[in-house]
C-alpha cells in the first residue's frame, strides 16, 4: 500500500512540475522593435535644464513584481547638438504613478546606485539596463521609470539624447520629463511635488520592463506532492 502511494505521489510531482513549467516565467514590455536606430529626444543630464527623463508603464494583467528595466542612450562627450562636454552622473528610479497630476507619488520603490554614462563620444546608441529585483506591482497600475541627475552633488556636467519613437506604440504609458532648476540641491520632492511634461497617450522612449508572474500552481503542487514523497519514506524507514 505504502509502494502505490509513493508511485502516486512520485507520478503527482512529475505532472504538476510539468504543468507549471508551461507557463511563462516573466512579461516583457517593450519598444525596441519599432525604433528606426537614430530617432532620439534631447538633452537630458546635469549639463541641460532637463535633469529627468522618463517612461510610464502599466503594470501588465497577471504579473506581481518588475524585475527590472533598460533605455538606450546615446553615448557623447562633444559638443554635438545632442550633447554638452562631459559624461553624465545619475540614479535610476521606480515610483507609482499618479496619472491625474502627473507626477511620481509616494515613496521610491527602487533606486540604484550612482552611476556615470561612458562620456567616450562614440556617438553609439548604448543600452543602460537596472536590475531592480522584486519591486512588487498591481496589475493594471501605472509606475514611472526615470533616471535623473537631481541630488548628486558634483554631477558630470554632460547631456545627451535618448532613443525614441515619434508614434505611440506602447498604450500604456508614455516619454516624461521634468525641467529641474539647481538639481543638484533637489531631493525625491522635486519629483512628487512637481507636474512633469509630458501627454498620457502621447509618444514613447525606447525602453524594455521585465516584470514577474506569480509562481504557477504546478509549481506549488509539485513542493506538496516532494512533501508527500518525504513523509512516505520516513513512514516506511519507521
Amino acid at each position: 500500500m505504502v509502494t502505490k502511494l509513493y508511485r502516486y505521489l512520485l507520478a503527482a510531482a512529475l505532472t504538476s512540475f510539468a504543468a507549471g513549467t508551461a507557463h511563462a516565467a516573466s512579461v516583457v514590455v517593450s519598444t525596441t522593435a519599432g525604433w528606426d536606430g537614430s530617432s532620439a529626444v534631447y538633452n537630458w543630464g546635469q549639463g541641460s535644464v532637463t535633469q529627468t527623463y522618463g517612461q510610464t508603464v502599466t503594470a501588465p494583467s497577471g504579473t506581481a513584481a518588475l524585475n527590472g528595466f533598460s533605455f538606450i542612450i546615446q553615448d557623447l562627450n562633444d559638443n554635438a547638438v545632442q550633447g554638452a562636454p562631459g559624461p553624465i552622473t545619475y540614479q535610476a528610479n521606480v515610483y507609482q504613478w499618479d496619472p491625474s497630476g502627473s507626477h511620481p507619488f509616494g515613496a521610491a520603490l527602487y533606486q540604484s546606485a550612482v552611476s556615470t554614462t561612458p562620456g567616450t563620444g562614440t556617438g553609439l546608441f548604448i543600452e543602460t539596463s537596472f536590475n531592480t529585483g522584486t519591486v512588487p506591482v498591481t496589475p493594471g497600475t501605472q509606475y514611472v521609470l526615470f533616471l535623473t541627475t537631481d541630488g548628486i552633488v558634483g554631477s558630470a556636467n554632460g547631456s545627451t539624447a535618448w532613443a525614441y519613437q515619434f508614434t505611440d506604440p506602447y498604450a500604456g504609458g508614455a516619454f516624461w520629463f521634468l525641467n529641474d532648476a539647481n538639481a543638484a540641491n533637489l531631493t525625491a520632492t522635486a519629483w512628487t511635488d512637481s507636474t512633469f511634461f509630458g501627454q498620457a497617450g502621447g509618444n514613447d522612449l525606447i525602453f524594455t520592463a521585465t516584470f514577474q508572474v506569480p509562481e504557477p500552481v504546478g509549481a506549488a503542487l509539485f513542493g506538496t506532492a516532494l512533501l508527500g514523497l518525504g513523509l512516505v519514506k520516513s513512514r516506511r524507514r519507521a
